[in-house]
């Protein structure tokens, strides 16, 4: 323990006394020692506890980050070598302890239990899906789950964590926020230049088919004249793109990413 605290920043090691949190959830700087700082509190725990301890980040080679960082630790603080690439074992007083360091492939982060460390997870793609893979290996009470990361985008699925909106709803509704979120938006454009755009109708297809939500376009064409439908192919609105393309030939696909959503968000507030 001395040497743990010897090998941390103040500021770093005033993270420990927030340890036992059930949810740590931390916004952090570059280059501040986040990595190196959990990895040794990990360490600590596994030590100290028997209880697994295992790491996702962003990317693979930040994965072995942790892994270094633990090796480092283990041969300064005790000379021993560790071995291991995806896993290391510790034999400790209350028994065998595993140090998991998984990709971002949520298809490989299944089957573990522990404390669980989500580093950069801000830069996560499919964060939905791997998120609910990894918040189920720390379900256990005696678990915890840290999740630290530098910032991206509010257009980033994992905003509504960190911001809190998620245990808001789930408070309110008493139920956890899991939906595809499609809507169909009409709007006007502007009568001269300069002008302001207007929203005419906005319309929640929640749970609906593709062929539904199709459908839906479909009455809006007849409705209205029509110059321009795009449709975001990111998620379920491939289908529907299909379907659409058969009665309204020029629709346009639109091929949304954190960087283009990034420009949208930023192009709305201006």
């Amino acid at each position: 323990m001395e040497q743990f605290r010897e090998s941390q920043y103040e500021y770093q090691f005033d993270l420990y006394g927030y340890r036992k949190n059930r949810v740590r959830n931390l916004l952090k700087s570059r280059q501040i020692g986040f990595t190196r700082y959990f990895s040794a509190e990990a360490l600590v725990d596994a030590l100290q506890t028997g209880e697994n301890q295992i790491f996702i980040s962003a990317s693979r080679a930040q994965a072995e980050v942790f892994r270094d960082y633990i090796k480092g630790f283990a041969l300064d603080w005790f000379d021993k070598e560790l071995k291991g690439k995806d896993k290391i074992e510790l034999m400790t007083d209350n028994g065998l302890a595993c140090l998991y360091f998984l990709s971002t492939n949520s298809m490989t982060a299944q089957s573990y239990n522990g404390n669980f460390y989500f580093d950069e997870y801000f830069w996560t793609r499919d964060f939905e899906k791997l998120n609910k893979v990894a918040a189920a290996m720390a379900s256990q009470k005696r678990f915890r789950k840290t999740y630290f990361s530098t910032p991206s985008a509010m257009s980033h699925p994992a905003y509504e964590l960190w911001s809190g909106e998620r245990y808001k709803e789930r408070s309110e509704n008493g139920t956890r926020r899991t939906r595809d979120g499609a809507c169909i938006v009409v709007v006007a454009p502007p009568k001269r230049l300069g002008g302001q755009f207007r929203v005419l109708e906005r319309i929640r297809m929640h749970g609906q088919s593709w062929f539904y939500q199709a459908e839906m376009i479909r009455s809006l064409t007849e409705k209205y004249t029509v110059d321009y439908i795009g449709i975001d192919l990111t998620g379920p609105g491939s289908g529907v793109f299909e379907q659409v393309q058969q009665f309204y030939p020029r629709a346009t696909p639109i091929h949304y990413t954190l960087e283009s959503k990034t420009r949208l968000v930023l192009k709305a507030q201006e």
